[in-house]
């Protein structure tokens, strides 16, 4: 136990300069989430979410997250494919279509998503973004989404979320892997 300590501590103390700005759609992340719905309690949940580059330009990913709300246990699956286009060296266009599945006790519903969006490469350990979120069940929600990732190396950061919608607000924070 206490190797993997000392090796987790070296990755994470690696140079910060030897870390490249470019943006990278190959990771994993676990993250802590909160949701406040209008006109109920805040509630506390967890996820995972990855994505995998197909090619320069294409990308498929998804995501699970669960939150006990109000008695009942709300799982949410979300997988897709997306597409990243760079606007000039440190700034991409992304667009995401996705499908998305929502089970709240004994109710489930399937759903679709879209999004559009840039991300950019802020500096050397940071990298921030912004996108249009579309999401339709039996009803529809679009979403503010801003999002930014502080980088300790080349394969360890710090990602977090925050979602802005009618239906109310949710956040995330969570380390993150990428490959």
């Amino acid at each position: 136990m206490k190797r993997i300590a000392w090796i987790l501590a070296a990755a994470l103390a690696a140079p910060i300069s030897a870390v490249a700005s470019e943006l990278n759609y190959n990771y994993i992340e676990f993250n802590y989430l909160r949701v406040d719905p209008d006109g109920f309690d805040s509630e506390d949940g967890f996820g995972l979410r990855g994505s995998a580059a197909i090619n320069p330009n294409f990308h498929v990913f998804g995501g699970y997250e669960a939150i006990d709300f109000a008695g009942f246990d709300i799982d949410r699956y979300r997988f897709g494919v997306g597409y990243n286009a760079p606007l000039n060296d440190t700034v991409d266009f992304v667009g995401r279509v996705a499908w998305e599945r929502i089970d709240i006790g004994p109710i489930d519903d399937d759903g679709f998503s879209a999004e559009v969006g840039v991300r950019a490469a802020l500096g050397p350990n940071f990298e921030g973004g912004a996108a249009l979120r579309y999401v339709d069940f039996d009803d529809s929600t679009t979403s503010v989404v801003l999002n930014g990732q502080y980088k300790f190396n080349q394969a360890w950061g710090v990602n977090a979320e925050v979602d802005f919608n009618d239906d109310g607000n949710s956040f995330l924070i969570g380390p993150r892997l990428s490959f």
